[in-house]
């Protein structure tokens, strides 16, 4: 979500920006994504129910945490380290459930496509070439429309990027704004 309050608050004060560092968003309506998050919150609640009424009953031995592994492995790549792994899995447990419906339900309509001709000021767009939550299409769209943007697409990565693979982010982030004066 990084990535969408950036560009709304450059669009919101462009005159306090420098600079755009946008990795792994999106700046353009992704239809699929409100489909995807009624569907996630469906069923997570069903999981819920059922694996309720089986702990109740001594059959489950499937867990929430065991959910929650399958839907942070879609995101990461299989080469991911356990411990980034185990660290994204600590951070969505640590925080309610609920949260991240409804962060994801206030950004399901947000569009500011046809307003980025208006950045006026460098942006660094990086992808991972791998991305299923904000796929490189959605970057590309973004480069074409922003004057100054550079796109970096990070090839056999995911959504994940700074916790995938950290020392091509940093590196690429470093050149960037020394390219841009900093």
């Amino acid at each position: 979500m990084g990535g969408i309050i950036s560009i709304q608050y450059y669009l919101n004060y462009p005159s306090k920006v420098k600079a755009l560092v946008l990795i792994a968003t999106r700046a353009h309506r992704n239809p699929k994504l409100k489909l995807r998050i009624r569907l996630q919150y469906i069923r997570s609640r069903l999981n819920l129910i059922v694996n309720s009424m089986l702990d109740y009953k001594g059959y489950s031995s499937f867990t929430y945490q065991d959910q929650l592994r399958r839907e942070v492995k879609g995101m990461l790549l299989p080469a991911t380290p356990r411990e980034v792994v185990d660290w994204v899995m600590a951070d969505i447990i640590n925080n309610p459930r609920e949260n991240f419906f409804e962060v994801a339900k206030s950004i399901w309509e947000w569009e500011a496509g046809g307003r980025l001709a208006m950045v006026k000021v460098p942006a660094l767009i990086m992808v991972g070439e791998k991305d299923n939550r904000t796929p490189p299409r959605f970057s590309r769209l973004m480069h074409e429309k922003i004057p100054k943007a550079r796109l970096f697409i990070i090839q056999n990565h995911g959504h994940c990027l700074p916790l995938e693979c950290p020392e091509i982010v940093n590196t690429e982030i470093i050149r960037f704004l020394k390219d841009t004066g900093y």
